[in-house]
């Protein structure tokens, strides 16, 4: 049951950095127009939910209760890396015009998740409010695979 519980926070400081991702649309390139912008960032994070689920196979593999904290902490950042490269690919897909700023928005919260769980990872995953704020602007911007 432990077991279940610690893939299942993980699971979900997953999902949540797949939002973070989503929200980081700022960068440069074409604009994109709401559309095609909403298609590529979800194309974006689908890959990061897929690279997820992989690693999750392996943190089940790799890890076997009773977890001590540092096995916890390392399979956390270990499911986190993903999500920062999603980040960055979401960063180089221009927002659509008159969206720069919410897209902003959504980026520097999934961003502040992410440093909430390399500031304390084990505390993070088991808060709700780690990427409450980047999953509801990522939806708000039609990236409804970006959420944690």
């Amino acid at each position: 049951m432990m077991a279940k519980a610690f893939i299942g926070g993980l699971l979900g400081v997953a999902l949540g950095l797949t939002l973070f991702l989503a929200a980081c649309g700022s960068g440069g390139g074409e604009e994109l127009t709401k559309a095609d912008f909403v298609r590529k960032g979800n194309a974006i994070c689908g890959k990061w939910q897929q690279e997820r689920a992989k690693r999750v196979g392996e943190v089940s593999t790799r890890f076997k209760p009773p977890y001590t904290s540092h096995e916890k902490e390392t399979a956390i950042l270990f499911l986190l890396r993903p999500y920062e490269t999603t980040i960055e690919e979401l960063k180089e897909l221009s927002p659509p015009s008159g969206q720069e700023k919410e897209v902003g928005a959504m980026i520097k919260a999934m961003e502040k998740g992410v440093g909430r769980m390399h500031a304390n990872p084990t505390a993070a995953v088991n808060s709700i409010k780690t990427f409450q704020d980047s999953n509801r602007k990522a939806e708000a911007n039609g990236l409804k695979e970006c959420t944690v």
